[in-house]
């Protein structure tokens, strides 16, 4: 069986500090790699790109027509919202009531949804609410 992996990341270049993307992706690869065969999934298909509000959208909508769709996604975030970047690579904060209203009008089927962010206990809750199986998100700082 196949599976996609979708890995997004924000680091934008102004106004947060840097994260260490490649050092989460490099992980995220080796952990694939390891356990081949270990999981129903014989391939899985690792997707890693730049989380804008445009990359996000595309993921959540391809979620709706393919089975198994896992989303990664590494930004900094707060009980308020999450912090992508914008085509440009600088900040674009996408708040709470706004990915509210990007999972209502994209209706996402993420079978798991693992959210590298702080505070993202409430924002992996709504994806429950909307039917993703499985949610590991960060409560506080991370």
């Amino acid at each position: 069986r196949h599976c996609d992996l979708f890995f997004l990341y924000a680091s934008p270049l102004n106004g947060v500090q840097q994260l260490k993307v490649d050092v989460e992706l490099s992980e995220v690869a080796q952990a694939l790699e390891e356990t081949r065969g270990l999981h129903p999934c014989s391939n899985v298909l690792l997707n890693a790109g730049i989380a804008t509000l445009d990359s996000l959208t595309k993921v959540l909508r391809q979620s709706r027509v393919r089975t198994g769709l896992v989303l990664h996604l590494t930004a900094h975030g707060s009980n308020q919202g999450l912090c992508l970047e914008d085509e440009f690579g600088a900040l674009r904060s996408l708040n709470f009531m706004e990915l509210l209203d990007l999972f209502n009008t994209t209706t996402p089927n993420v079978s798991l949804l693992i959210l590298s962010s702080c505070s993202s206990e409430a924002l992996a809750k709504r994806f429950i609410n909307l039917g993703c199986k499985y949610a590991v998100a960060s409560v506080g700082l991370c």
